[in-house]
């Protein structure tokens, strides 16, 4: 579902005149919007399950590391990747709060603070693929890589005890020309690997499995090839394992994008350790099913979608390929799933929710969510300068169509005006009730620029800033709705006056169409 990227919103005639303006007029196009951020993955830190990681297609990664924090937008750029592309790389968080995320050819990229990134160099040079936790303590992980060698691949297994700082290549040679794409060790046996790819040239889907910690791998086939289109390639996850059966595991088949369908999603199950295999589960027409989740007892499975809501059936049910073993026990759009301290969180994408959220824990088993995060409910970390976060992913928060001008100004209902050239002081837009005109403030010399905005809650702004040059401004401004605030980063890029209409014009069909898509779907924003 990575591979293929999200059509881009249609504005209407009023913004496609003035977006075809904007690119003639800048030489580029002034909006290079993304996809919806959404909770596609959730993640605890173990030992400290206050330490909550969001992992979203789009945009890159949503972190809480305390509740007194709040939620911080940690942007695909800090670890080799593009905020604007849908990108799902695997990701695990270790004891003491590291991140570790496998991004292909950009290696294993690690990060302590959630400022500064590096990339752990002990693969020369092979991308990482996959990547998993292999203890419950958050100390020893697995990691697969796939390089292109003699025109065909050769993927290998890496194992590390220290939270990611050294690796081991491990003995157990896989099959060459199988692309591995997913591995995971079972919870109860540490020595049981499962890694799962498919064979290059429309080849089997297959898994490798060892009951020796890595030694050996045997490989054996992931259902019958006349069960599956084998031309269409849908890249292999292991998902879940019961946590006390290493002999059963649940694969996903991922052959769809959240908004770009090719096939539907698949799941699979093997009772066998990987002998023989079911399919458990399809999604009608061609959705997507990305959430799924054991409980803590190993005796129900549950599987959610944007079209499937949350489903559940009984383990037994499900190794049995039992017909209509799952029921929908949740009808709202769902992606993400994952249990913990006996509470079921969920990821959805804010918008068709009714309470909205991006993040919501459930303590009746999936019933019903109470939301801990909103899109707008985003900071932007505080880290130093010369930090990996400042210095890529500041562009991503503050530039025109970043995350700021296309979520959260549109929350709070109206937007911070650009200042007019030689202007000496910027003021936030008004976000009234059905949304008021956001206006600057022009100095001496100064042309005023103004930039509608529409829907969304009641607004008012606090702390505008006041420096000379007026551009931009240097303060941050902090704007506050609904109970909900944000300081918005300094240094927006300065627009020039004889351009600002146009620009306006462009921002406010952009946000008139939003807040329209937005009433109708209940959410107020």
């Amino acid at each position: 579902m990575n591979r293929f990227q999200r059509p881009g919103r249609f504005l209407g005639r009023l913004g496609t005149v003035a977006a075809l303006a904007a690119v003639s007029a800048f030489g580029a196009p002034a909006m290079a919007d993304g996809g919806i951020p959404r909770g596609n993955g959730i993640l605890f830190e173990p030992g400290n399950p206050a330490h909550i990681v969001i992992r979203s297609i789009y945009w890159g990664l949503f972190e809480e590391r305390s509740v007194q924090n709040g939620f911080k937008l940690l942007c695909s750029q800090a670890y080799g990747g593009k905020a604007l592309n849908p990108e799902d790389h695997p990701t695990v968080v270790t004891q003491g709060g590291r991140i570790l995320v496998a991004n292909d050819f950009a290696g294993l990229i690690s990060s302590d603070d959630s400022c500064d990134w590096k990339q752990v160099d002990a693969f020369n040079g092979e991308p990482v693929q996959g990547l998993a936790p292999a203890d419950a303590t958050g100390k020893s992980f697995v990691a697969v890589t796939v390089q292109g060698e003699n025109s065909g691949v050769t993927s290998r297994v890496y194992s590390s005890t220290d939270r990611g700082d050294t690796w081991t290549r491990l003995k157990g040679a896989i099959q060459a020309d199988i692309s591995i794409s997913g591995i995971a060790v079972a919870p109860s046996d540490p020595m049981r690997i499962y890694a799962v790819g498919v064979g290059i040239n429309n080849g089997p889907r297959m898994v490798a499995v060892s009951t020796d910690g890595g030694a050996t791998f045997n490989m054996l086939p992931v259902g019958a090839m006349m069960e599956y289109d084998a031309t269409q390639i849908a890249p292999l996850s292991v998902v879940g394992i019961v946590p006390n059966d290493p002999n059963t595991l649940f694969v996903r088949a991922n052959g769809s994008d959240t908004a770009g369908y090719v096939l539907a999603d698949e799941l699979w199950v093997s009772s066998d350790a990987g002998k023989t295999w079911k399919k458990a589960y399809q999604p009608a027409d061609m959705h997507d099913l990305p959430g799924f989740a054991l409980t803590p007892d190993g005796k129900s499975v549950l599987i959610s979608g944007p079209a499937e809501g949350i489903k559940q059936a009984t383990l037994s049910d499900v190794v049995a390929a039992k017909d209509g073993a799952f029921t929908q026990i949740f009808s709202g759009n769902v992606w993400g799933l994952a249990f913990i301290d006996g509470k079921l969180y969920a990821g959805n994408d804010d918008y068709a929710m009714k309470p909205p959220f991006m993040l919501g824990v459930s303590t009746d088993q999936g019933k019903t969510f109470s939301p801990l995060l909103h899109h707008c409910d985003v900071g932007f970390p505080t880290c130093s300068p010369t930090s990996t976060m400042t210095q890529v992913c500041t562009e991503q928060w503050t530039r025109y169509s970043g995350y700021v001008t296309d979520y959260i100004d549109v929350c709070h209902g109206g937007a911070a005006g650009a200042a007019g050239a030689g202007g000496s002081a910027a003021s936030s837009g008004m976000g009234g009730v059905g949304g008021t005109a956001g206006t600057t403030m022009s100095g001496a010399g100064g042309t005023a620029g103004a930039i509608d905005s529409a829907g969304g809650g009641s607004g008012a702004v606090t702390e505008p800033s006041n420096n000379a040059g007026g551009v931009g401004g240097s303060m941050p401004v902090k704007v506050t709705s609904g109970g909900c605030s944000v300081e918005r980063a300094p240094g927006s890029r300065p627009v020039p006056s004889t351009l600002m209409s146009l620009a306006a014009l462009t921002v406010a069909a952009m946000r008139l169409r939003r807040a329209k898509c937005r009433s109708r779907a209940g959410t107020g924003a």
